[in-house]
């Protein structure tokens, strides 16, 4: 989903079951050690 450049992190993380944009985030960064939206940036 992060490889789309027009995805939306928040709907993203309700997508897969997240309350809020900032739990996915942080459970996002804990896991792969840098932030959703570094992922989201990169070129598919």
């Amino acid at each position: 989903m992060l490889s789309r450049q027009d995805a939306r992190i928040g709907e993203i993380g309700f997508a897969i079951g997240y309350e809020s944009e900032a739990a996915f985030s942080r459970a996002y960064k804990a896991f792969f050690g840098r932030p959703p939206r570094e992922d989201n940036a990169r070129p598919g």
